[in-house]
């Protein structure tokens, strides 16, 4: 990101930091039910893709030269991660219940 910093580009950088963040929360509670769980496969491999959507976000956090297309393709996969990770937890969860 060129120019001088705006509100506008700290505000997003924060709701980049509270996306990873929260990332990294889920796929904490993911490994301590799959540890607890039936089903620990189902649970550490959403804890898996939890780690790496967190990893994403604090990637696409930190590049400078954010572009248009950029930005849209990030956020495509940022939300296409997100969807992976709640079905995942879906499931783990399910089979934990179960």
């Amino acid at each position: 990101m060129s120019g001088p910093p705006t509100l506008f580009r700290e505000r997003t950088l924060l709701a980049w930091s509270r996306t990873t963040v929260a990332s990294l929360v889920v796929a904490g509670l993911l490994v301590r039910l799959a540890e607890r769980g039936r089903a620990p496969v189902a649970g550490e491999l959403a804890a898996v893709l939890a780690l790496a959507l967190a990893g994403a976000t604090w990637w696409a956090s930190r590049r400078r030269r954010a572009r248009d297309r950029y930005e849209r393709v990030a956020l495509f996969a940022l939300s296409a991660g997100t969807v992976a990770v709640a079905g995942a937890a879906l499931v783990a969860v399910a089979l934990s219940l179960a």
